[in-house]
């Protein structure tokens, strides 16, 4: 029994690898086929970078220090904010966006009968491969900002590095989480514009937020720590309860998102 279902298991496992080979190759394809809008999407993601710098250089031209937060912290968390939405953005943000349309024309009845689980095989099923470009221009810029904050030594990287990377899962939970309330309205659009509004939040610092909003966005519902801990790891100004709480409400919300994904099929209207 325990043989057969480890069989299982690792059969699954090797179908999910062939079908993310599948969709990486559909994924080059359509950006060439598509390679002017894809020239336009690099363009302007490294305009809007571009403009968030220049913005930082005017602001610490009249000043030396933001709430505590120097040039160089600042760069460091608009890099890190820019890594976290555009590596979200390479893996999910097309598939959410036809996720959306699915759900709403009631074609999600392949999907559902399929051997690989019907969230997962929603949330990866195009790349946006021009979001590369950004999440390369973010990692230079850390390169440049980096060594003038870290404090600490070679763990304070790895620990910046699983936290950007929980900062991207945190960030698909709350697009999920957002995108699964189509099942019960009708046009669900402009909902499913929020997350991008609350990650907007999260691109400075959180002291910078009167006492009502800290604790709003960072207690309640913690989208400021998705980027603001790992530069504050990085600037050694880190506290263990905030990393526990942060953890603990990822964990939570994933068991939410989760029994929403199973509850919200129940309400599934097939075009058929």
């Amino acid at each position: 029994m325990e043989k057969g279902i480890k069989e299982i298991r690792r059969s699954g496992n090797i179908m999910f690898f062939n079908y993310l080979k599948i969709v990486w190759s559909l994924s080059i394809s359509q950006f060439f086929i598509y390679r002017l809008t894809s020239v336009f999407v690099c363009f302007f993601g490294v305009l809007f970078t571009a403009i968030e710098v220049i913005t930082l250089f005017v602001l610490y031209h009249y000043t030396d220090s933001i709430n505590g937060w120097d040039f160089y912290s600042f760069l460091t968390l608009s890099a890190t904010y820019t890594l976290i939405s555009y590596i979200y953005q390479f893996f999910f943000t097309l598939s959410h966006e036809k996720l959306i349309d699915k759900i709403v024309e009631g074609d999600l009845d392949y999907d559902l009968v399929r051997p690989i689980d019907s969230q997962l095989i929603n949330s990866i099923k195009q790349l946006d491969i021009p979001s590369l470009i950004n999440i390369v221009i973010a990692i230079v810029l850390l390169c440049f900002s980096v060594p003038h904050v870290l404090t600490g030594h070679i763990f304070g990287i790895v620990m910046y590095i699983l936290f950007v990377l929980m900062g991207v899962y945190f960030y698909y939970l709350v697009n999920q989480f957002f995108i699964n309330f189509a099942f019960w309205i009708e046009r669900p659009y402009q909902i499913a514009a929020i997350p991008e509004y609350l990650l907007d939040i999260a691109s400075r610092p959180r002291n910078v937020y009167p006492p009502i909003l800290h604790i709003l966005f960072v207690w309640v519902f913690p989208i400021l720590l998705s980027t603001n801990l790992p530069a504050e790891i990085l600037r050694g100004d880190i506290s263990v309860v905030t990393l526990v709480y942060y953890l603990l409400f990822i964990i939570l919300f994933s068991f939410l998102v989760r029994i929403q994904w199973k509850q919200a099929l129940k309400k599934y209207q097939s075009a058929n």
